[in-house]
C-alpha cells in the first residue's frame, strides 16, 4: 500500500475540494485529511491537507502548479510582507532604543547624589522615558508619512 504525502494545506475547505476534484478528474487518486473536523466554508481550527500517493506526487504537484498557481503563493507578495516586517521592526527597534536612551538618561538625571543604588528613582526614570520616548515616536512616523517612505 502506497503512502500518501501532503501537497498542500488550505484554509479553505471548499479550495481544498476543488483541487482534489481538479486531481480526480486528471485520474490521481487524492484524499483530503482533516476535512471533515474544518467547519467546511468558514475553515477552521483545523487546516485541510490534500494528499495524494508518493508515485503520483510529483505529477499531482505539475498539475496544480499548472493550473492553479496561485495555490503556491507569488514571490512578489513575499517580498512585500518581508519589506512590511523590516519596516515594523526598524520602527519598532528605534522606539525601543530611543526609550531606553531616555530611560537611562533621566535615571542619571533623577538619581544625583544616590547614584545607581536608588531602585525607586530607576522606576520613575522607566515611566518618564517611555512618556518622552512616545512623542518622539510619533514625530519620527509623521516625518516618515511626509517622506513617503514609511
Amino acid at each position: 500500500m502506497a503512502e500518501f504525502r501532503t501537497i498542500l494545506t488550505y484554509s479553505q475547505p471548499i479550495d481544498a475540494d476543488v483541487d482534489k476534484s481538479m486531481l480526480r478528474s486528471e485520474g490521481i487518486i487524492a484524499n483530503l485529511l482533516n476535512s471533515d473536523s474544518s467547519l467546511n466554508g468558514f475553515g477552521g481550527p483545523f487546516s485541510v491537507q490534500l494528499q495524494v500517493g508518493d508515485e503520483d506526487f510529483a505529477r499531482a504537484s505539475a498539475l496544480i502548479k499548472l493550473k492553479r498557481p496561485d495555490r503556491f503563493g507569488r514571490n512578489e507578495n513575499v517580498l512585500v510582507a518581508q519589506a512590511a516586517v523590516v519596516r515594523g521592526t526598524r520602527r519598532f527597534l528605534w522606539f525601543g532604543v530611543s526609550s531606553v536612551c531616555f530611560t537611562y538618561l533621566l535615571f542619571l538625571f533623577a538619581s544625583g547624589a544616590k547614584g545607581l543604588t536608588d531602585p525607586m528613582g530607576f522606576g520613575v526614570a522607566i515611566v518618564l522615558g517611555s512618556f518622552v520616548a512616545i512623542p518622539i515616536w510619533l514625530i519620527y512616523e509623521f516625518i516618515l508619512k511626509l517622506t513617503k517612505k514609511g
